[in-house]
């Protein structure tokens, strides 16, 4: 009865088995990319033949045609074939019908075509492999022997394109790749698909396209390859309305507001296009097949930022104080990341001026306005105030407008055209005759829809907003300070070397900005400014002793203390912290200070019970007055989007998979296993006690550890316990030092902070000696 069982169950083995490989999805069809599993579809009626190298285009007809099959494409370049069979088979039978073609002594490698996400892809008996740094050439050729793999070239240090030699009994390639994939001395390796492309060519197919010079000043194009725009950025436009059925437009605004009106519906009045020119620059739709292509307009039906049109004005352009600051206020409310103001007033207001550090402080936004087209020194709102990025405006040559005004409040500067509808800029006008082109191809598209004639600041400022737009698409947590710090540092420099009154920071460029913002993004910290609660008021004093820089010691007035957090993502969760250092370019928060560079930990974030980051903090100082009085008017040490936080921590990380680097030394084979390095932490990947001194242990032990270092007021300290437990770093220092059989770390003054601390798996009982 017993026996009987035993056949009952193989027979439905093997009927599950033959189910499978008839019917359903074939198991062995997956590779692993980055250690994720890639399940892969089969074919049912297409073979993709490779064929050996000048076999006659007569000789490959009849064997397909011996098959009952059809060429479907060739791929000339590969050799290949694509076969259509005669009918739909099983995935067994396609492989089967494979399996006959390599019999073929013309055929090189024959496989079903492949699919992954529905797009085709073709199964090669070509593999690339990556060894490991401390695998030998021997072992290399070890490796492929042993698998019927011949090597055709060497890519790239310890990169190899290998070949599976023809072997009809291996119809699977990718069994192959799978095995060697579990190999230890494999960092990583994957089949030699040859897979369709898509041209991802920077450059929309939208009619006025060629006309806009501006974009290529700004390397638009280039920052297309990297983000076109995220449907999540919403860029509100504080002017004189948007046409809300443009067809350039209509699809990406969202619900803005009327000043004029109280409503939600900002349509311009009849004739004013002004506001529509400003959001077609930054985000009119691109790569839609007409009109123009704006800085963050996506491509085609994959959305860039949506606009949030705020209509502030009428035709006769008065505003009051009050609406001018609603609008600011309305659009922060309602999800605005940007905030574009391409006019000015020059009459100072609070409320508008609150609103900004509203807007900016307490909702993040980042707002950008036109530094004027008077040909003077900045004297219009909102550019003038210090939280705003002003935009001055530059010419095909990267040469300054003479209308462009300048002065201390000037950020940056991007292209334009002259003013008063002279300009050369193309943008979206309003639909039809309503606006600055009635339909003049001297003055734009035939039907009306688009000007050639913008210019001015009023151009310059939304061009640069919708490189702020682009930012925030890559990066939406990043603060205003972080957006304003990536743009002015990515600017072309213009005039003067550095920042000058004409240029500013230089011109804007899309491409540097996109580029930084993702170094930026990745272990960058998120600053937030923190009004502290001394040093508040106008009459706050403060004494400063041995101050730098350039600012003698003493008492001064009308000084604002304001503490600069930062929020910290750590690389990794840690399930404990050893040790922590955060050192800033800050200063304490104390009176009397002492002027010295200072940080301190808040509070650490946990996720899952994990060390995930923390907060810090430091401060810095706007000074006012000496008590002569002299006006000092900046801050000190650095202004709070100057303030740079770095940390050190070293714990036991998480989740880490660790492969080591083994060698032997003095005869005893080790595993390199700890290199750390700033903002990298020294994992402990084993749980049980690192041991030192004993003979028979052979788990992790620190072998190579510092004698003494400076760190503070120490020059030396503890870095292991008896158990080998804890590990405490003080500071970092240069080079190792062999002392016959024992290992010695010197100090060096020239190398702060640089650390170096090693530890081996010993997979031999070992004893070391060292020197602690």
């Amino acid at each position: 009865m017993k026996s009987l069982k035993i056949i009952v169950l193989m027979l439905c083995i093997s009927s599950i088995y033959f189910y499978s490989m008839c019917f359903g999805v074939d198991n062995s069809l997956f590779y692993y990319s980055n250690e994720e599993k890639i399940i892969l579809d089969s074919s049912e009626d297409e073979v993709a033949v490779i064929f050996k190298k000048n076999i006659d285009a007569s000789i490959k007809n009849k064997i397909i045609k011996k098959e009952n099959a059809k060429i479907k494409k060739t791929i000339k370049s590969y050799d290949i074939e694509i076969i259509s069979l005669d009918k739909k088979y099983t995935k067994h039978e396609m492989r089967s019908k494979a399996k006959e073609f390599r019999k073929k002594g013309e055929i090189k490698f024959a496989y079903p075509i492949l699919k992954h996400n529905d797009n085709p892809i073709i199964l090669t008996n070509e593999i690339i492999i990556k060894f490991k740094s401390n695998v030998s050439d021997e072992d290399i050729k070890n490796i492929t022997e042993s698998n019927n793999l011949l090597i055709l070239k060497n890519i790239r240090e310890k990169i190899y394109l290998v070949e599976l030699e023809n072997d009809i009994k291996n119809d699977n390639i990718l069994e192959v790749v799978n095995r060697l994939h579990e190999n230890t001395g494999i960092e990583w390796i994957e089949p030699n698909f040859i897979q369709k492309i898509t041209l991802d060519s920077s450059i929309p197919n939208d009619t006025y396209f060629n006309n806009q010079w501006g974009l290529v000043s700004m390397q638009v194009p280039d920052a297309w390859d990297l983000t076109t725009g995220n449907t999540s950025i919403i860029t509100a436009v504080v002017d004189g309305g948007v046409d809300l059925s443009h067809e350039d437009l209509s699809s990406i605004i969202v619900t803005g507001y009327d000043e004029v009106e109280n409503d939600n519906t900002p349509q311009p009045s009849p004739g004013d296009a002004h506001g529509t020119c400003c959001a077609g620059i930054i985000a009119g739709i691109t790569n839609n097949g007409k009109g123009i292509s704006g800085v963050a307009g996506g491509w085609g039906t994959q959305g860039g930022v949506k606009i949030m049109p705020i209509r502030i004005y009428d035709d006769d352009k008065w505003v009051s104080r009050e609406k001018l600051g609603h609008a600011i206020q309305w659009a922060a409310n309602n999800g605005a990341k940007v905030i574009s103001n391409s006019w000015g007033t020059t009459e100072d207001s609070s409320n508008l001026h609150d609103a900004i550090v509203y807007a900016t402080r307490d909702k993040g936004c980042v707002i950008l306005a036109s530094a004027g087209n008077f040909g003077r020194s900045i004297d219009t709102y909102p550019g003038k105030y210090a939280e705003v990025v002003t935009v001055g405006s530059v010419d095909h040559s990267d040469n300054r407008f003479s209308y462009s005004c300048y002065g201390p409040e000037l950020d940056l500067v991007a292209p334009s055209g002259t003013t008063n509808l002279t300009g050369d800029i193309w943008t979206t006008d309003n639909s039809g005759s309503a606006g600055y082109n009635p339909g003049d191809t001297s003055k734009g598209s035939a039907d009306g829809h688009y000007t050639s004639k913008f210019g001015g600041t009023s151009a310059a400022c939304p061009y640069a907003a919708g490189v702020a737009s682009l930012v925030f698409s890559i990066n939406p947590t990043l603060t205003p300070d972080d957006v304003k710090w990536i743009l002015y540092n990515s600017c072309d420099d213009k005039g003067d070397s550095g920042w000058d009154q004409y240029y500013g920071y230089g011109k804007i460029n899309a491409l540097k900005s996109v580029q930084n913002t993702k170094k930026f993004g990745k272990g960058s910290t998120n600053r937030t400014y923190v009004y502290g609660a001394d040093g508040d008021g106008t009459n706050g004093t403060w004494a400063f002793i041995d101050p730098y820089p350039n600012l003698a010691s003493g008492v001064y007035y009308d000084v604002y203390r304001r503490e600069v957090r930062a929020d910290i993502v750590f690389d990794h969760t840690y399930q404990n912290i050893d040790f922590f250092d955060i050192k800033s370019n800050g200063w304490s928060g104390a009176n009397p200070n002492y002027c010295r560079q200072w940080a301190d930990i808040v509070e650490y974030k946990t996720s899952n019970g994990k060390f995930a980051g923390c907060t810090v903090k430091t401060y810095v100082y706007w000074v006012g007055y000496t008590g002569a009085p002299e006006w000092v008017g900046r801050w000190v040490p650095c202004a709070p989007q100057d303030i740079t936080f770095e940390y050190m921590i070293i714990g036991t990380e998480s989740g880490l998979s660790v492969n080591p680097f083994e060698y032997t030394y003095g005869g005893v084979n080790f595993q390199e296993i700890f290199i750390s390095n700033w903002n990298i932490a020294i994992p402990r990947n084993d749980t049980t006690e690192i041991s030192i001194g004993d003979p028979s242990y052979s788990g992790y032990r620190w072998d190579r550890i510092p004698l003494s270092i400076n760190y503070k007021s120490s020059d030396d300290g503890t870095y292991i316990d008896a158990t080998g437990k804890k590990l405490m770093v003080k500071s970092r220092c240069e080079g190792w030092y062999p002392l016959s059989s024992l290992y010695e770390l010197t100090r060096s003054p020239y190398f702060h902070w640089q650390y170096y601390i090693y530890g081996r798996k010993s997979n031999t009982a070992y004893n070391p000696s060292m020197k602690i």
